[in-house]
């Protein structure tokens, strides 16, 4: 995530174990993490949109590990 630290200011998480080095994550990117209420998706409304978007191309559970950076902004332009 190096090439992003310079535009990512801010990162939106559910409340998800995945995310519980959230702090370590946060200070690596220089980057202030929030948490939305629990049930609260609304909260979330960018992050919700963005992944309806993408399940239009990627069925829920498809597997990312083989794709990369750059086949993905080929797809996406």
């Amino acid at each position: 995530l190096e090439p992003l630290t310079e535009h990512l200011h801010t990162l939106t998480s559910d409340n998800g174990k995945e995310f519980a080095r959230h702090q370590s994550i946060a200070q690596a990117l220089n980057a202030d993490f929030y948490f939305p209420h629990p049930h609260a998706s609304w909260e979330r409304g960018f992050d919700e949109n963005t992944n309806g978007l993408i399940r239009e191309y990627f069925p829920k559970g498809y597997d990312f590990t083989s794709y990369y950076p750059p086949r993905l902004s080929d797809r996406y332009g």
